[in-house]
């Protein structure tokens, strides 16, 4: 086709160049990488001269000085690439990052530094587990997020409720409580344990009360019902929660008193290693009588009335 040879004869095409890279991403032999060994040499010595710069600015010149020479490639020009990829020359620390740096690095006997990664600190949600010995022997291990507040619950109405409440060894246990944890009734002796580390300020509001439910169980258990009701009434009319609580209170401090009395002579001059206590870095010798008592009890392995 004549048109054809024409346009082919006076507008020819060019052959397409061969593949390569384009010339934006061409290295200058000056700042073309370095071989792998290379490379490995040119980040030991940025490393150095970093840790050197730090050691400087924590201990003074003399601190940066190895006790051995170390064979370093030295290079006459910087060590770095094209901006755009990669730059190795070691800038000024800050101080965040000196202080970073010393707490985990250390001299080697040859001069060289060696990471060291601080031991890893526990998880503090892993230390916030209890674990409750049940009265059925269930093993009972829960956190601190499944423990219900102190409930707000009173027994002035109801005694023989409280006594099936209190603890679940006896045969008054009725397997129901007004708190539960993971579907399990808790006992009510078991409030220290779940409150007492965790809920300290909750505690302080409900240890009172607490200790007068123990008072008041300790002698409702004593006798029977009926014995418990006879003696705590005058001219037939049954005494107040309140006025029992007062005097189940009073027999409790007097019974504490005589107690620690007696303890003082059985232990003599051992007492004072037998019933101490550690405050900071103090050891305090008891002198409350309650102290006293619970303590011999805890010794003795009596009940903790």
């Amino acid at each position: 086709m004549p048109q054809a040879d024409h346009i082919a004869e006076n507008y020819p095409y060019p052959p397409p160049p061969s593949p390569s890279t384009p010339a934006a991403c061409q290295l200058s032999p000056a700042a073309a990488p370095a071989t792998n060994g290379a490379h490995t040499e040119q980040l030991e010595l940025a490393n150095h001269q970093l840790l050197q710069q730090i050691l400087v600015r924590l201990e003074g010149p003399a601190a940066a000085a190895p006790s051995s020479p170390i064979n370093v490639l030295v290079h006459p020009l910087p060590i770095s690439m094209t901006p755009a990829v990669l730059s190795l020359t070691a800038p000024e620390p800050t101080l965040a990052q000196v202080e970073a740096v010393s707490a985990r690095t250390v001299l080697t006997p040859s001069g060289r530094a060696a990471n060291t990664v601080n031991a890893p600190k526990p998880n503090p949600t892993s230390l916030k587990h209890r674990e409750l010995v049940l009265g059925n022997g269930c093993r009972l291990r829960f956190m601190e997020s499944e423990v219900p507040d102190p409930p707000a619950v009173s027994f002035t109405e109801n005694v023989p409720r409280l006594n099936a409440m209190w603890d679940d060894t006896s045969p008054y246990w009725n397997r129901e409580s007004v708190v539960s944890i993971q579907g399990h009734p808790i006992a009510l002796v078991y409030w220290p344990d779940v409150y007492k580390y965790w809920r300290g300020d909750q505690w302080k509001g409900t240890k009172a009360r607490w200790c007068d439910w123990k008072d008041l169980v300790h002698c409702y258990r004593k006798g029977t019902p009926s014995e418990f009701w006879e003696r705590f009434s005058v001219d037939g009319k049954t005494l107040s929660f309140t006025a029992i609580i007062a005097i189940l209170r009073s027999e409790r401090m007097v019974a504490d008193a005589v107690l620690a009395e007696q303890v003082r002579e059985e232990y003599g001059e051992d007492f004072e290693k037998e019933f101490s206590y550690r405050r900071g870095s103090e050891r305090l010798v008891m002198s409350k009588p309650c102290a006293i008592a619970k303590q011999y009890r805890k010794l003795k392995n009596l009940p903790h009335f």
